[in-house]
């Protein structure tokens, strides 16, 4: 069992073959079934059906249960949790990766992106990033400004999917240090002790 003061961080290779797809298809409740098929392009389907079931086996690692027994249930802005359970997770994927963080006791989230992926940087960060943000990616050298872009998105989808908001708190209401494991949260308005209670760390996947 995790220690309570430790996150573990899990990733995992997505690779929808016609097999895998299926072998992994069968683990999953009729609730996520019904969401996979909802999914009307097949490689977005395929990559739900992977990580979903990603995440059911390494929670029933820690469980020592089969993969298909985990329940889910759902906070009212969609964050799975386990009833009667200390175990605190969350889970992203993007492109043909996913990854997991797993607590106990903890409020835990994360988030992942594709360094690659195209954005309007500067347009998203004028709407979205706080003004310490917003001046971190302007003082950033030009070829390092995608990296830091998609850390300080990283670190702040992060921090929402941990308290379970998601989008409904303005993004621009706290603001992120991306510093890799110095990363940090510098302020949340109205909540002068956030800095304090929680710890935000990027870490840049390999491959």
């Amino acid at each position: 069992m995790i220690s309570s003061d430790r996150v573990h961080l899990w990733c995992r290779q997505l690779e929808p073959s016609p097999d895998a797809v299926a072998a992994e298809y069968a683990l999953l409740s009729p609730d996520e079934c019904a969401r996979a098929e909802r999914l009307v392009r097949a490689p977005a389907r395929d990559r739900y059906v992977l990580s979903r079931a990603g995440l059911r086996r390494v929670l029933a690692a820690y469980l020592e249960v089969d993969p298909r027994m985990p329940a889910f249930s759902y906070s009212a802005h969609g964050k799975p949790f386990m009833e009667n359970s200390e175990l605190s997770f969350n889970m992203s994927h993007s492109g043909d990766r996913a990854a997991y963080a797993v607590s106990r006791t903890r409020d835990t989230g994360i988030d992942l992106e594709f360094l690659g992926r195209r954005v309007a940087r500067a347009q998203v960060a004028k709407r979205f990033y706080a003004q310490e943000e917003q001046a971190a990616l302007e003082a950033a050298e030009e070829g390092d400004r995608d990296r830091t872009f998609f850390s300080i998105w990283t670190l702040k989808e992060a921090y929402l999917k941990a308290q379970g908001t998601g989008i409904s708190v303005p993004l621009d209401s706290f603001a992120v240090l991306s510093a890799g494991e110095d990363s940090a949260l510098l302020r949340q308005d109205g909540d002068p002790h956030a800095a304090q209670r929680w710890k935000l760390v990027a870490v840049e996947l390999e491959g």
